[in-house]
């Protein structure tokens, strides 16, 4: 039966109290979709660990369904819960009007296999899908998933060995865009397949905002190994590390008949007969910006840029061997403007590896001013996005504690950051600002306000400054999961905020 409970659904979604009905699955019923079943708007399904042979439709209901993770923060339990489609059509299936309140989140959703969306279809409906491992399924469009006439978030997911089969309209390995306005940011694109288009990525029709991914292994066997935008697209690339993908055509990223423009992506090591790192074809338009275009490698032509009867802008990039690295043919016409050629001295190890080495010259040389750039607060290592002043060029921040005594760019005022990652596993990275010398206290606390660890306790010049806290405390003994607090004190002036570590 039923359990009223009050309860927080996790920081990772709200950060107030959320009053709603939880079922639990499987004490309270069997399955998910008679928990579904059961549910009215507003409620939860709670899910234990376990594997669950099963194909689930929302039918509607603006409800959330998770695992465990929704509760603790415990990364394991996504993959402790299993919802296995038994190759007996989509996973999941959203076609019944859903928003952005009805959530999926904390799975592992696999052996999916239907025409369209085969880990999840989503048609005519807006959930929000985080957290989930989506992987080893198959359709004809969409492996991982298909999103038609869609405003979802797509965020926090691994989406990885997907495919499609064989097809004349075979698109999106990972996940197939048709008529959407979609925002996809914080996945791992890993491995992914298609046929045809779009190993990771395709897009058509559609207008989206992809941030803050990392895409990396996938393939296609025609156009766009890491991300095919086609006919009547329109959005943003911002953020990305786009890795050793490969395709025929467009290795890293395939634009046709859209306009797109590519921000602070780190583009490296992509792989085609033409078009390495990007092609743009057939009247696209594209604008990239303080992006790195790096040993990307064409059999035929372009290896970093294949730019045919469309027009392309260049400014503040780094790109490999400059115009010799382009492929340019038909009408085609570009501007080139500010832009290096020099090798981006990678750190090429850590959790990172493709984070820029102290004497790269792409710090600090991105574009002066970023207004209208879509930029994401911070990159894809959790750093603040720009730390000195003026941002690199790259998906990553170089990093180090400064002091800007310039009086035209030091901070106004004292200013502590949101950390990230946030949730995080290991460590996480903490930014304020300091508007003059001062003494500095950050410190972190548990949720019973006892002190874990001082991070911080010293006087510090005016700056921009980071730290980064790996989960450990005073001691040096790794804490457990869950929230925490951390207070920066200057002076009269303290600043707190919340963070979630999960395992």
């Amino acid at each position: 039966m039923k359990n009223l409970t009050t309860f927080i659904i996790s920081s990772l979604f709200f950060t107030t109290f959320t009053f709603a009905t939880i079922i639990n699955v499987p004490s309270d019923y069997s399955t998910i979709q008679e928990g579904i079943n059961a549910c009215t708007n507003g409620d939860t399904v709670l899910v234990q660990h376990g594997t669950y042979m099963e194909n689930i439709n929302f039918s509607g209901k603006k409800i959330v369904v998770g695992s465990l993770f929704l509760t603790t923060g415990d990364t394991t339990h996504i993959s402790r819960t299993i919802i296995n489609g038994n190759q007996n059509g989509s996973v999941v299936i959203f076609e019944s009007g859903e928003d952005t309140s009805t959530i999926l989140c904390g799975f592992t959703i696999t052996n999916g296999y239907n025409n369209q969306g085969g880990g999840i279809k989503c048609n005519g409906s807006s959930p929000r899908i985080c957290y989930n491992n989506i992987t080893g399924n198959q359709a004809l469009q969409g492996g991982g998933i298909k999103c038609g006439t869609s405003n979802s978030r797509i965020e926090h997911n691994r989406i990885s060995g997907n495919s499609n089969w064989a097809g004349q309209i075979s698109a999106g390995g990972g996940i197939y865009v048709w008529e959407s306005d979609l925002i996809i940011s914080e996945n791992e694109f890993i491995t992914n397949s298609s046929e045809r288009h779009g190993g990771a990525i395709h897009l058509e029709r559609s207008n989206s905002l992809i941030i803050n991914n990392i895409i990396s292994g996938n393939s296609s066997d025609f156009i766009g190994g890491g991300i095919c935008c086609y006919v009547a697209s329109t959005g943003n690339i911002v953020n990305n590390l786009i890795f050793n993908n490969t395709a025929p055509v467009g290795g890293g990223i395939y634009l046709n008949e859209v306009p797109f423009q590519i921000v602070n992506n780190t583009i490296y090591f992509n792989s085609a007969t033409d078009g390495g790192g990007i092609m743009c074809i057939n009247n696209a338009l594209m604008e990239v910006v303080n992006t790195i275009l790096w040993d990307n490698a064409a059999d035929s032509s372009g290896n970093q840029i294949f730019l045919s009867s469309s027009h392309a802008d260049f400014h503040y990039c780094d790109i490999q061997d400059g115009i010799i690295g382009f492929h340019i043919s038909g009408d085609a016409t570009y501007t080139y403007e500010n832009n290096l050629e020099t090798d981006p001295l990678f750190l090429n190890s850590g959790d990172h590896p493709y984070t820029l080495s102290p004497g790269s010259e792409c710090i600090n040389a991105g574009i002066p001013d970023t207004s209208g750039l879509n930029l994401p607060e911070n990159d894809l290592a959790g750093n603040s996005r720009i730390t000195s002043g003026r941002i690199d060029i790259g998906a990553y921040e170089w990093q180090e504690v400064v002091s800007i005594r310039n009086e035209t760019t030091k901070p106004k005022r004292l200013t502590l950051s949101q950390n990230y990652p946030n949730p995080f596993k290991e460590a996480t990275r903490i930014c304020y600002q300091l508007p003059e010398q001062s003494n500095v206290s950050l410190v972190i606390f548990d949720m019973l306000g006892k002190e874990v660890r001082r991070l911080v306790n010293l006087t510090q010049d005016d700056g921009y400054k980071s730290v980064q806290w790996n989960a450990t405390d005073n001691s040096g003994k790794t804490v457990d999961a869950g929230t925490y607090l951390y207070q920066i004190q200057v002076g009269e002036n303290v600043q707190t905020k919340r963070m979630v570590l999960v395992k």
